[in-house]
């Protein structure tokens, strides 16, 4: 029988989300953007007119999820209703529900930006629905309110060969981003499909990875108790053939037990669209069994070793177990015959060693063997991934807080989503994506980790600057933000950064698109670019392009722990006047301080998320826009998230 702790360590790094599973192959860039390049060859003419039906169909959708959304918010009351149709520019929203001509995608923007703004509540299922459709209604208006769609259609097909050029000779985040927002374009306006598709699968790539070493599954395995020792129950009937002219068969039933002992190991094969496991049980069975026939009892004894394999399947989709196939090579032989009287006795042993009455004996004790070991196999493996399931799901009351933090990710539109799982006979890999439509992941494959770690977490500079673009992009961040995140990066709040009645208020609103953009130029150093267009400070606003630069190095101390180290000031390049310049200048210095090290994040004591205080850091480096942490899991760790039983003997 498997042990429930084995099967945990099939779903410890899988069972965790659903999406769809993609392989990437692993081409040198440049020869995946020549053929992305061939992909738009002679695309000018194959510009497609919109069909009206779309933007009627988007309108319709919106003007009833608009009808009911609104109602629902009346039936809370006037001030309740008034208040988050204020929120929501809900005014806007009904002006740009009629026909093309008369619809103002400036407007309707605004809409679906305060639709994604960090007002708590617009995570919850309520507003989905109106949050897709006003999507799905503004790609539509964007296209049938161009002045000359077709003529930037030709425009965008010379953009986007130029830009794949450009990053396949600089295969930075910069350039990446630029494709992104031309092939967004064109799937805002349902041109090029199937290009714009193919296009992305070969040159984003996920920019997040967590990676399972294969010896972690090792010594967690040496940890639990994987030797297996059980004693079964076997019941079965047997139809005896009876050699003379006028016999007849007969039926019997077979009683007794079979004893097995054995160990159970894991191993891993190579997939690229799927974790692909295999449970593989090796040991010996003993069964000791007997049966009546007519006046003679028959003691059999069964002995040998057997394999069983369980195959097991892990995706997004979920976890797919295939049935347990076993390679028993048992034999059987007669212990004892026994009769009422010796007559009977030799008759018996006589027919039971007949070559048929062997023959029969070896082949069903081996079908029964297997049988036997089959379903426990396949019981038993279903349902330690049910109670893992129950787990994670228990669980999860732990990370409420965690859940908190995240809300605003949520609100904003900018969750990650799970990409791909993949196996080989090393390791174990989930990828992950930060992508919107006009933006990519990752152009280049995630550099081999320089030390060995249980976990490897490697991001790609894209995942933060495609996730901040979107929470950030033309939005206005006000004193109050900055003193409550820096809060989170630093151990102490800086004077400069509080807020209070005598403080001078201010605030800032980002650019768009690429309001701040992490890079690293050289290994570990992290170029840091915030970019604002309007400055607010007291009762006087400043438009123009204000730009933040800052560098950091990532150090690590004495005790093996890492920060990050401010190389130089803080660079202001800004058209504001110099006392408003020092001002914001004093700001930014004192939210990116000399020293960021995330002390301001504290992990409760207790449940899930207090046990990852027992996890070690194993190393980090930062090269070619890829950020790779390293983790390891301590024996106690382990112990703590194991479903360890302390007997495993099912006797």
């Amino acid at each position: 029988m498997i042990p429930s702790p084995i099967a945990h360590l099939v779903v410890l790094a899988a069972l965790v989300a659903s999406s769809v599973t993609t392989a990437f192959a692993a081409s040198p860039l440049a020869e995946r953007a020549a053929r992305a390049i061939a992909l738009f060859e002679g695309a000018e003419d194959r510009f497609t007119p919109p069909d009206p039906e779309w933007f009627e169909q988007t309108r319709v959708l919106l003007t009833e999820e608009t009808e009911r959304v609104g109602d629902a918010l009346e039936s809370h009351g006037t001030d309740y209703a008034a208040a988050w149709k204020n929120h929501l520019r809900w005014p806007l929203l009904a002006s740009n529900l009629g026909e093309a001509s008369s619809i103002d995608v400036d407007d309707l923007a605004l809409v679906r930006r305060w639709l994604y703004s960090n007002r708590e509540g617009l995570e919850y299922p309520f507003f989905a629905q109106l949050r897709e459709r006003v999507d799905a209604h503004l790609d539509a208006a964007v296209a049938f309110t161009h002045a000359d769609l077709e003529a930037a259609f030709r425009q965008n097909v010379r953009l986007v060969r130029q830009q794949l050029q450009v990053l396949s000779v600089e295969p930075n985040d910069e350039h990446a981003a630029a494709l992104g927002r031309t092939l967004g374009w064109f799937a805002q306006t349902r041109q090029l499909d199937e290009e714009v598709a193919a296009a992305r699968e070969l040159v984003s790539l996920p920019n997040a990875q967590i990676v399972v070493a294969k010896p972690l599954i090792d010594r967690a395995l040496s940890l639990l108790a994987t030797d297996v020792e059980q004693t079964l129950p076997v019941t079965d009937r047997v139809t005896v053939p009876n050699a003379s002219l006028f016999g007849r068969s007969r039926t019997v039933n077979i009683h007794g037990e079979a004893s097995t002992t054995g160990a159970v190991s894991l191993k891993l094969l190579e997939n690229k669209t799927l974790a692909d496991l295999l449970l593989v049980y090796r040991g010996d069975i003993d069964s000791h069994c007997s049966t009546v026939v007519g006046p003679v009892t028959v003691a059999m004894r069964t002995l040998g070793p057997v394999t069983a394999i369980t195959p097991v399947q892990v995706s997004f989709a979920g976890v797919n177990l295939v049935t347990t196939k076993v390679e028993p090579q048992v034999s059987t032989r007669v212990t004892n015959v026994s009769a009422r009287s010796e007559v009977f006795r030799r008759i018996g042993k006589r027919r039971i060693s007949e070559p048929e009455s062997k023959q029969q004996m070896n082949s069903r004790a081996s079908y029964k063997a297997a049988k036997l070991l089959q379903e426990q196999m396949d019981e038993r493996v279903r349902t330690v991934i049910d109670e893992i399931r129950a787990e994670l799901e228990a669980a999860r009351s732990s990370f409420d807080n965690v859940g908190d933090v995240l809300a605003p990710v949520v609100r904003e539109g900018a969750t990650p989503r799970w990409a791909g799982i993949q196996s080989s006979s090393s390791d174990i890999t989930v990828s992950g994506m930060s992508q919107r439509r006009e933006q990519l992941g990752a152009p280049t494959y995630a550099p081999a980790p320089e030390n060995p770690a249980d976990i490897h977490i490697r991001l790609h500079v894209s995942f933060f600057n495609n996730m901040l673009e979107t929470i950030m992009a033309g939005k206005t961040f006000t004193d109050r933000y900055f003193m409550r995140y820096s809060r989170i990066v630093q151990a102490e709040l800086p004077p400069a950064l509080m807020v209070h009645a005598r403080s001078v208020r201010w605030s800032v609103d980002a650019t768009k698109p690429r309001p701040l953009e992490i890079s690293i130029p050289a290994p570990n150093r992290f170029l840091i670019q915030l970019r604002f267009q309007k400055v607010a400070i007291g009762e006087e606003e400043f438009t123009g392009q204000t730009n933040l630069t800052v560098t950091y190095d990532l150090v690590e101390n004495e005790y093996g722990e890492y920060h990050l180290q401010r190389d130089g000031e803080v660079l202001l390049d800004s058209p504001l006047p110099n006392e408003q310049a020092t001002f914001l200048h004093a700001k930014m210095s004192a939210f990116f301080a000399p020293v960021l090290d995330g002390s301001g994040v504290a992990l409760p004591e207790g449940g899930s998320v207090g046990r990852l205080r027992g996890l070690q850091p194993q190393g980090a480096h930062a090269e070619n826009n890829w950020l790779t942490v390293g983790i390891n899991m301590p024996d106690d760790f382990l112990k703590e998230w194991l479903p360890v039983s302390e007997d495993v003997d099912d006797r």
